[in-house]
């Protein structure tokens, strides 16, 4: 029952079930759900009509597949850009999104020792790769039904890379739960209904604090889906949808789970914040879509089975880009408010957001795209004051990313800067790529960080 098979029949329940096992050739359980594989579709049918009538079982199916395509993967570069903080960030949206200074600020800002799980339901992940190193749960393969969610196609490698990059310095950890797998023509991914199912009871089971689905389909069958999506929800875990690829003849109200509106259904949008699309294909719009995010040549890690070579990067453009973006702003709010439920970050996300589009809320690109360091009311060091007359100057170099001070809550603006420090700020306000440190300035010379007052005359 490792794969798929047909003629299954799922079955929902709390409760031991008996049924006929003339027709049957396997049947297993996993949690609450009975796979029952019959000899036939009609057996398969009839199955479900009897189980169905179960006081006990909350819902009976047969399998189905699920299927999901974004753009082509692109051999990304070995440019980066560097925070503050020396974190180099292979997505554009990082610094888009102002992800790093919210990073930043939540590690500063963060009471106690909590840690936000975010799990991955996807094609699995490539934990080798240097991106996740020390930033991974366990997880599930639910395509092989074994403990190791190993990628066979690179999707949500990518995506998990997008979460990993964007919430560097952090206490957020990655769950990979493996439910798709490589289509037949290698070109996309494609799960089961089953596996699907397994890994939602299994991510919310395993204490996950944000689930990612950057997977979907067109069908309306998919409603066993959303229940345990719903389920998630009201156990306060935060769901993040991609709204879909079909653009134009597809909206994402016909678009399974971004149709659904107790989630954070997201949209993609390019480098110049347009929304995505190319002919008959791009972000899908509707009056699901709550956000936007960059979804257009965004480059993160990367596992291909034949070409298993450490620490690849590619460029990848889909809506599956732009959900784990969210996911990441998601799962740093919930760093800072752990008790939060999926519509309150649903709304933070909102409240930071830039508007695009057309004036307010529009279908292409909901609230618009959130900028995090729009949520920093206050400065997260012990020695500055709102009272200090530098105060609102500093607030702009520090939400814009330019400077996070010299060490732990301290910023130390009385403290002299170095000509490399200077040269720094210089790069970092240039918004450039990351350019290798090397230390060149050897003479004693230095810049005082405060402004001089200008005397007042009589």
């Amino acid at each position: 029952m490792a794969r798929h098979v047909e003629n299954c029949v799922i079955v929902k329940t709390g409760q031991d079930i008996a049924f006929d096992t003339e027709n049957v050739i396997a049947a297993v359980r996993y949690g609450e759900n009975y796979y029952i594989q019959y000899r036939t579709d009609s057996d398969a049918q009839d199955a479900v009509k009897i189980f169905e009538s179960y006081p006990t079982v909350e819902y009976a199916v047969t399998d189905k597949m699920i299927s999901y395509d974004d753009g082509d993967y692109i051999e990304g570069d070995a440019r980066t850009s560097q925070d503050v903080n020396g974190y180099a960030h292979y997505s554009w949206g990082a610094d888009a999104m102002s992800l790093p200074v919210y990073a930043d600020y939540t590690t500063r800002t963060t009471v106690g020792t909590g840690e936000v799980v975010v799990a991955v339901l996807d094609s699995g992940i490539k934990a080798e790769h240097e991106l996740f190193q020390g930033r991974l749960k366990q997880g599930y393969d639910f395509v092989n039904y074994d403990a190791d969610p190993r990628d066979d196609q690179g999707h949500g490698t990518h995506v998990s890379g997008i979460i990993a990059d964007c919430t560097q310095g952090t206490n957020v950890s990655i769950l990979p739960v493996k439910v798709m797998r490589i289509n037949m023509w290698g070109n996309g991914i494609e799960g089961y209904l089953k596996d699907i199912l397994a890994g939602m009871q299994y991510a919310i089971a395993e204490g996950a604090d944000v689930i990612n689905l950057s997977i979907g389909g067109a069908s309306s069958e998919y409603e066993e889906f959303c229940e345990e999506i719903d389920n998630a929800v009201s156990q306060g875990i935060v769901v993040v949808a991609a709204s879909g690829n079909n653009y134009s003849y597809i909206g994402s109200d016909n678009f399974h789970p971004a149709h659904k509106t107790n989630i954070i259904v997201t949209a993609a949008v390019d480098s110049n914040l347009q929304d995505y699309h190319s002919g008959n294909s791009g972000s899908n719009y509707g009056p699901s879509v709550d956000v936007t995010a960059p979804g257009v040549d965004v480059k993160s890690a990367f596992h291909w089975v034949f070409n298993d070579i450490n620490n690849k990067y590619v460029m990848h453009t889909g809506t599956s880009m732009a959900a784990p973006h969210i996911s990441a702003a998601a799962a740093m709010i919930k760093l800072q408010y752990p008790n939060y439920s999926c519509a309150q970050v649903e709304n933070k996300l909102k409240s930071c957001a830039m508007d695009l589009g057309d004036p307010g809320y529009d279908q292409h690109y909901g609230a618009g795209m959130p900028i995090l360091s729009n949520l920093i009311t206050s400065l997260p060091f012990l020695d500055v004051s709102s009272s200090d007359w530098f105060y609102d100057g500093l607030f702009k170099v520090y939400t814009k990313g330019y400077m996070t001070g010299k060490s732990g809550n301290y910023f130390m603006p009385t403290d002299n800067m170095k000509r490399q420090d200077v040269a720094v700020l210089f790069y970092r306000m240039s918004n450039d790529f990351f350019v290798e440190y090397r230390d060149i300035y050897n003479d004693p010379r230095l810049f005082t960080t405060q402004p001089r007052r200008r005397l007042k005359t009589a």
